[in-house]
């Protein structure tokens, strides 16, 4: 029966935990599975039991370091690959919610890589988490990524802003609900590049300004934050908020097609974004 079928998904559970229990007590099976996997040579050989092994016996004690290194030498050598992430989840996503705390530390682990093939698995399982599992699993992998940005280096920065924006472009509606978090981000704002300033103001600009979100709070905190770095004499905060400032509009234009001027003018809300642009132009001339 195949696992996503009703009933197979619970049957690939039970079996899975039967098999954590045996790998948890018989390190030989462990040991033989991890080297079964490492040896195969070729993408073809790799299936999506590969991936859901390796999170099963990524949860039992003192195998962490192990499956994590496996994996990550997989992915350098080219056989671990987005598509296997995105196979592995719609072919086992039940059995794997059973094993979401391993996922998100093995992600965790990989996205801080320089290896850039790293990094983009890494980016698979945060946004197959995100699209496969429940409200509870969406937060957690949202505070993983809001982590990755406020205290990461710059590469980390670039691939967590990567994940956040393909949610946002792609699920908008599910991701509407932690723009609390979201928001949490601007506290870094000194410490990205003017490219990422440039993504974050976007994404969040996305959500708070998205029609059909009520997010208006979170608009009214962003508009607060542009205006004072509009008004900022240095220079630094002054670039920030012009880049704050583009984004807002945009976001404001896109969500009110061919009514772009009204949405800048008419009401007391989208009076801001007006506002925005008199300081935002000023700036820039």
């Amino acid at each position: 029966q195949h696992p996503n079928e009703a009933g197979g998904g619970e049957g690939e559970l039970l079996a899975a935990q039967a098999l954590q229990a045996s790998l948890r007590y018989q390190k030989c099976v462990g040991d033989a599975w991890l080297k079964v996997i490492e040896l195969l040579p070729t993408v073809e050989q790799h299936k999506p039991i590969d991936l859901l092994l390796l999170f099963i016996l990524h949860q039992c004690p003192g195998r962490q370091k192990a499956v994590e290194s496996l994996i990550r030498s997989k992915c350098r050598d080219g056989l671990f690959t987005a598509d296997q992430v995105e196979m592995t989840f719609l072919t086992h996503s039940q059995a794997l919610k059973e094993y979401f705390t391993s996922i998100i530390s093995v992600a965790e682990s990989l996205l801080r890589s320089m290896d850039g093939a790293v990094a983009t698995f890494a980016q698979a399982l945060y946004q197959q988490v995100f699209q496969n599992f429940v409200i509870f699993h969406q937060q957690e992998v949202i505070g993983a990524l809001v982590t990755h940005v406020g205290g990461g280096q710059s590469h980390e920065v670039d691939a967590a802003l990567a994940v956040l924006s393909f949610l946002a472009d792609n699920q908008p509606m599910a991701m509407s609900p932690f723009l609390v978090f979201l928001k949490g981000m601007l506290d870094y704002l000194d410490n990205l590049s003017v490219m990422q300033l440039r993504r974050l103001f976007t994404l969040l600009s996305q959500l708070a300004f998205c029609g059909d979100c009520d997010a208006s709070h979170v608009g009214d905190d962003m508009h607060m934050i542009i205006r004072k770095q509009l008004t900022n004499s240095k220079l630094r905060y002054k670039r920030m908020g012009v880049i704050g400032a583009v984004a807002v509009i945009g976001a404001m234009a896109t969500t009110q097609p061919g009514n772009e001027t009204a949405a800048l003018t008419n009401t007391e809300t989208t009076s801001q974004p007006s506002t925005l642009t008199g300081q935002a132009y000023e700036q820039v001339i």
